[in-house]
Formats: structure tokens, sequence, C-alpha cells
């Protein structure tokens, strides 16, 4: 699970957008995994498998808190999201840099939990369509389309922030 930890609570993170929620929800997930190795299938894939057990434990956690949480710069860089701001030549432009991605972060968090899933898993994570449809437990053309859909959100948002 040491092995696992990073990886899942990078994405439970993204789902749930505070750190505090991501933990728990990781040691509700190993917990699930621990509980659920008898019925693994080992010619299924590892990884979808808890990835699915991470997003379900998510988001029957969403759909308790109702309300959704907006993620932070903080939270993003916590769950090891890469720092352009670090490598900018001007402090102006570190800071529009950190302000473009705690907008774009504020936008992921108002996307519908299974747009923002299949974002995270495929554009965040780099899951291919057929892994995240796995984990998802969804089809492939679902994933593509929601986060098709989640991007095109995104990037109407944008546009009107503009």
């Amino acid at each position: 699970m040491q092995r696992e930890q990073a990886r899942l609570y990078r994405v439970a993170l993204h789902l749930l957008g505070r750190s505090e929620d991501a933990e728990e929800a990781l040691q509700d997930s190993f917990l699930r995994i621990h509980r659920g190795l008898s019925r693994f299938d080992p010619e299924r894939s590892w990884q979808a498998w808890t990835y699915r057990i991470v997003v379900n434990v998510c988001r029957s956690k969403m759909a308790r808190r109702r309300a959704l949480s907006w993620l932070s710069l903080d939270a993003w860089r916590e769950a090891g999201g890469q720092d352009p701001a670090s490598s900018a030549p001007e402090p102006s432009a570190r800071l529009e840099i950190d302000e473009r991605r705690e907008r774009l972060l504020l936008l992921i968090a108002r996307l519908p939990p299974k747009e923002r899933s299949a974002l995270t898993l495929t554009s965040i994570e780099g899951l291919s369509a057929r892994e995240a449809a796995e984990a998802l437990n969804s089809s492939e053309s679902t994933v593509r389309s929601q986060a098709s859909r989640a991007r095109e959100k995104l990037r109407r948002w944008l546009e009107e922030l503009r």
C-alpha cells in the first residue's frame, strides 16, 4: 500500500479538494482494498481496481458532503502538481501563472463528479480511456465523452473569465 499511496492520494485530493478529506478517503479505501483482496481478480488490472475503490469512496464522501470543496493552490502542490512558476523569470510572471492555475483548479472543482473523475484520471493521472473506464466501472466512450465535456466546460469558463 505504501507503493500505491501517493497515486491514490492524488486522485482523492483532486476529487475531494481538501487534504483532510483525501486522507480520510484514502484510509477508507485501504480498508476496502484489504477487505476485498480475496475478491480481486488477478486477470484484471490492479491499478484500475484500486482506482475504482478510491473513486467510489470519494463519490460517497461527495454525496454526503453535498457542497463542493474548492481546490487550493497549496493542495495542488501538496499532491505533487508541477509548479511552473518556479522557473518563471519574473515575479510578475510567477504571480500570473499561480493565478491562472488557481482559477483552473477552482473551475475543475465546479465540474460534476463524473466529469471531474474522468478528467482527473485521464488528463491529470494520465490513464488511457480504457484504464479510466475500468477504474470508473464505465465504458471507454463514456469516459472519453465525460472528459471531453469537462475540457469543453473548462475552456468555455476560462473564456468567460477573460
